[in-house]
């Protein structure tokens, strides 16, 4: 019976994980599925409860030595045989290389589950991401290699020049709790949770306390502006604690709600009038575009990697230049200011994000 082998970098919150974790509990039905990731995280208990195979590696994924792949050899030995299949979820550059020296792969498959982080400014990161799918995929490609793209798979097939087909598959989620929502039912909700007039404008802001999601720069914005607007961060992660420092300092704390991790973003999400995402991480194609398209909600975020994909500028939200914070707040008075004017309908410009998306992704692999 053949298995299957799915490697992560952490077991930190985040899409690729959730999506993970639904590729292993649906694989798990018909195959004998093992996960293995590079560090522990802060929903490692959701992996464990789910009763399937889970190795973790003692250390951060990013800083993997010679000496640790050794450990790699024997661990992730135990984990595979002749007839695994390897599904690798846009892991580091140092842990798949540690993964191909552990591993003989004259016997197994590899899946690359590529995020789509193509469009950047960062010429070098392009070149490195290339180099190495170009080597998974030129010299494994005897071993049945098969890269798959969350997005912007036309440009990933041009940026690399690849003889092999890199398939197209989005990432996928339950998207019934986003769709047919009451914005107005959900507004209301939304104010009696953050305790504020139900008439307020309210700005979202879902991220993970973490580098490079620019929590910080989004309070400097929120401060410079004189509007009565209510701020409210959503998320978790290992700068939560320094930003609600931070925020009790701000001039405009009575304002901004740090509401930590939710069990009902879609409230949040439908109930907002405008949902702002300031990252500058390596994001591939972010749920939190496609789930504010199903509830009509428009986002502000910056013109790179997989925002194009579901952002159309001026029609649901808008893009903004590659770290042009004052653009990005003057973007905010316009749709405060109601100087803009969105199409009726976000929703056609989702990709298939539900289990029809699950289901093709099965069926490639499997």
């Amino acid at each position: 019976m053949s298995n299957f082998l799915l490697v992560l970098n952490n077991l930190n919150q985040g899409g690729v994980q959730l999506e993970a974790l639904a590729i292993a509990k649906t694989l798990s039905k018909k195959y004998e599925v093992k996960i293995f990731a590079g560090s522990d995280g802060n929903i490692s208990d959701m992996f464990k409860k789910s009763k399937l195979e889970l190795k973790i590696f003692k250390g951060e994924s990013s800083k993997i030595n010679i000496l640790e792949i050794l450990k790699f050899k024997q661990y992730l030995k135990l984990l595979t045989n002749k007839n695994t299949t390897i599904i690798s979820f846009s892991v580091k550059h140092t842990l798949l290389l540690a993964i191909i020296n552990a591993l003989s792969f004259k016997k197994h498959k590899i899946i690359y589950r590529h995020s789509g982080m193509l469009i950047t400014k960062d010429q070098g990161f392009l070149i490195r991401v290339r180099n190495y799918l170009i080597d998974l995929i030129n010299i494994y490609s005897t071993h049945r290699t098969i890269c798959v793209a969350q997005s912007n798979s036309i440009q990933l097939q041009k940026l690399y020049k690849c003889r092999q087909k890199i398939n197209f598959c989005p990432t996928f989620y339950d998207t019934r709790k986003f769709r047919g929502r009451d914005k107005s039912i959900d507004k209301l909700k939304l104010s009696k949770i953050l305790n504020v007039e139900k008439e307020s404008f309210i700005i979202l802001c879902p991220l993970s306390f973490v580098k490079n999601k620019n929590q910080h720069e989004i309070l400097r914005i929120a401060e410079k502006i004189n509007e009565d607007i209510i701020w409210c961060f959503c998320g978790n992660g290992n700068l939560l604690n320094e930003f609600e420092q931070l925020v009790k300092k701000s001039p405009k704390q009575r304002q901004i709600h740090i509401q930590g991790g939710v069990d009902n973003i879609e409230v949040y999400i439908s109930g907002s009038d405008l949902i702002v995402s300031a990252s500058t991480y390596m994001e591939g194609l972010p749920q939190i575009y496609s789930q504010a398209n199903f509830c009509n909600t428009p986002t502000i975020a910056f013109d790179w990697a997989g925002a194009k994909d579901e952002i159309k500028d001026g029609k649901n939200g808008y893009l903004i230049e590659h770290k042009n914070f004052n653009q990005f707040q003057k973007r905010i008075m316009d749709v405060y200011n109601k100087e803009t004017s969105f199409i009726k309908d976000f929703d056609i410009f989702n990709y298939d994000h539900d289990e029809n998306s699950l289901l093709s992704f099965i069926n490639l692999i499997s």
